[in-house]
């Protein structure tokens, strides 16, 4: 397969955004994450996409497309006097798990913004992968945010290649179902949601049973596999990978989004399987294979240097690169103790997925694979692929390499005004925290340890806690 033309986004001080009073952890992962891709010199064979250099935060107009107007505007109050908003923030939240911190409008648009921009630009041909790891907030709906969610990111890109291509895969590959996303496209067969899952009682945000399959036109277009605790990386090739090569194969995409969450990876502090950094990137290998239009994000993981490990682990994959174990000098490398190693090595526990039930999903997935309607094969064009001009801020790439392109297939306009309202939402607490920012610096290791925290992230964002009904969908595309 020839090498792909891979754009990384970023912002350079996203982890200012990181927050211990509203369990924001996800910025200072991505940070440490950054640190960790230079370290192995990964920036070197990626176009490099800074924020403000090649794209800018979402704009307000921009999120309209999914989100309520009154929802926005309370975000961006929260900038300017989050105090004198405080008493409305319950009007704006889906469940408790909420707690929405001092930064959430300019945090939201930039992890927002550059999964906009990488969808622009594989649409626009000029990148065959996007990769950006601030992104991947799946809960968020149209008129409230849900878990750690504030802009919905994921629902976001899709509708710009919507734009552009007539269908649109989207994988969720994390602990934690990608409840926003299925609800924003349960009644469209453009949108093909697959979600691999824990799921169980009491776990967040409850959604995503494997009898939720879409509705009307949608029908047959959700494909959740809901697995038990201590899934791995042998379940996931008799599970996982056969059925997402047949509902791919089935479906055709034009274009894939994939939320590459590390959630799933053995360790995790708040998730419970138990996959490791070669079971992750075969997942990505499968969606590599379709030689489609390939936008990778972030999702959960809240142990912060294996979900670091992982993206990193995911970018070289992307990038068709094999890492050294070794993780190189950098200026968090003492955190990586006690081996200094790249790998996350499975966790001895109960893995409840029998073969039994491994066989029971597989067998009813494929009953729902076998009533989507089979698209005519997506025929694939190799196009020369050479950067298409200097861009400041962006590595050069290598010119004269060919990679596998599909044409893109014009629609017509999509309208946001047939989303239906999610509507119904319970009155629940919620918390605005407003503190002076930090200076432009990452949080030190230590203020960011989960070790204390965890039982406060599980007592509001996961465990016991599930997402209260809420009708809606993304009506018609």
């Amino acid at each position: 397969m020839p090498r792909p033309r891979v754009r990384y986004y970023f912002d350079e001080h996203i982890s200012i955004h990181a927050s211990m009073e509203a369990s924001l952890l996800k910025p200072y992962i991505v940070r440490l994450t950054h640190e960790l891709i230079r370290a192995y010199a990964l920036n070197l064979p990626m176009g490099m996409c800074a924020c403000y250099q090649i794209w800018q935060p979402l704009t307000a107009q921009e999120a309209a497309s999914f989100h309520t107007d009154s929802y926005l505007q309370f975000l961006q109050q929260l900038d300017f006097n989050g105090i004198d908003v405080v008493d409305d923030a319950p009007n704006f939240v889906l469940n408790p798990s909420v707690c929405f911190s001092e930064s959430a409008w300019e945090y939201s648009t930039i992890y927002a913004g550059a999964s906009v921009a990488a969808a622009k630009d594989l649409a626009s041909g000029k990148s065959d992968i996007a990769i950006n790891w601030m992104g991947g907030q799946t809960h968020a709906r149209r008129d409230c945010a849900s878990g750690f969610s504030y802009l919905n990111d994921v629902v976001l890109a899709i509708l710009t290649l919507l734009a552009t291509y007539e269908r649109v895969l989207f994988v969720n590959m994390d602990a934690w179902h990608p409840s926003g996303v299925e609800e924003a496209f349960f009644t469209t067969d453009r949108v093909l949601c697959f979600s691999i899952h824990q799921h169980g009682e009491g776990l967040f945000p409850g959604s995503g049973g494997q009898a939720d399959v879409g509705k009307d036109a949608g029908q047959f277009h959700t494909i959740n596999l809901p697995v038990a605790e201590g899934f791995d990386d042998a379940d996931a090739e008799e599970l996982l990978l056969p059925m997402l090569r047949a509902a791919a194969h089935r479906f055709q995409p034009h274009a894939i989004v994939c939320c590459a969450g590390a959630g799933v990876i053995a360790g995790d502090r708040l998730g419970g399987l138990n996959m490791t950094l070669d079971g992750h990137a075969a997942v990505l290998k499968v969606l590599m294979a379709l030689e489609r239009p390939l936008l990778v994000l972030g999702a959960g993981g809240y142990s912060q240097f294996n979900a670091a490990r992982t993206y990193c682990n995911a970018t070289a994959v992307l990038c068709g690169i094999k890492l050294p174990d070794s993780i190189p000098p950098h200026a968090f490398r003492e955190d990586y103790l006690p081996d200094y190693k790249l790998a996350v090595p499975q966790t001895v526990m109960l893995n409840k997925n029998t073969p039994g039930s491994l066989h029971a999903t597989k067998a009813a997935v494929t009953r729902i694979i076998s009533q989507m309607p089979s698209r005519t094969a997506v025929g694939t064009t190799p196009v020369a692929t050479s950067h298409p001009g200097p861009l400041e801020g962006v590595s050069p790439l290598d010119s004269g390499v060919h990679a596998v392109k599909t044409e893109p297939v014009l629609t017509t306009a999509l309208k946001p005004d047939m989303y239906g309202a999610a509507v119904g939402a319970e009155t629940v607490k919620a918390e605005v925290i407003c503190k002076p920012r930090t200076l432009d610096s990452a949080p030190n290791s230590d203020m960011m340890d989960v070790d204390n925290e965890v039982g406060h992230l599980t007592s509001g964002a996961v465990a016991g806690v599930t997402e209260p009904d809420r009708v809606g969908s993304a009506g018609e595309i």
